[in-house]
């Protein structure tokens, strides 16, 4: 009475205890493997997540910049060229802030800026508030604030209305000159 070994059959067990032996071995590579992929994955997209944080502060004062522009207006006025414009005034302790709202986009911050300094508004403001001068606060192209540097009611109206007559005329026809830096030829 001996015991039949079926040598194919210890073979066929002991290979496949070999394959999974080696197989096993093999995963700790795999995921070592897999764990530097994610790791590259998560190197590239933090850029992603700096650029949505910036994104979403960036959103948020926007927002807070526009929950605080009156819908209204306190004034509202048409002008020739401009038309309608909403005007609201904020009043602080060394300055006030007026949040103006055109019907037209024409509003270019920098061209505003560029065109006070050469044109009668820039010797208003000089004459007004001496060496101090109005901040323009570019929203988009129908919307500004205008920090005027005084907080006399009637240094202030005069000021806004000159700069409302300003903007009808002599900034509305410059505005002409924007065709010249945009023309391009190729």
């Amino acid at each position: 009475m001996g015991i039949d070994i079926d040598y194919g059959l210890l073979i066929g067990l002991l290979s496949i205890a070999i394959a999974i032996y080696f197989g096993l071995r093999g995963i700790p590579s795999t995921l070592h493997k897999h764990e530097a992929y994610l790791r590259e994955i998560e190197e590239h997209t933090r850029p992603i997540k700096k650029i949505e944080e910036t994104v979403t502060r960036l959103d948020e004062r926007i927002n807070t910049v526009l929950r605080f522009l009156p819908l209204g207006g306190t004034v509202e006025v048409i002008l020739k060229n401009v038309g309608k414009i909403k005007l609201f005034a904020d009043p602080y302790k060394e300055y006030t802030d007026y949040y103006i709202e055109v019907e037209k986009p024409i509003l270019r911050a920098g061209f505003i800026e560029k065109k006070t300094l050469e044109t009668n508004l820039g010797k208003k403001e000089r004459e007004l508030f001496a060496e101090r001068l109005v901040a323009f606060k570019y929203i988009n192209s129908r919307r500004i604030v205008l920090r005027v540097p005084s907080t006399d009611p009637k240094i202030c109206s005069e000021y806004i209305t000159f700069f409302l007559k300003w903007l009808d005329s002599e900034y509305w026809e410059s505005l002409k000159e924007l065709e010249e830096y945009e023309k391009i030829t190729l």
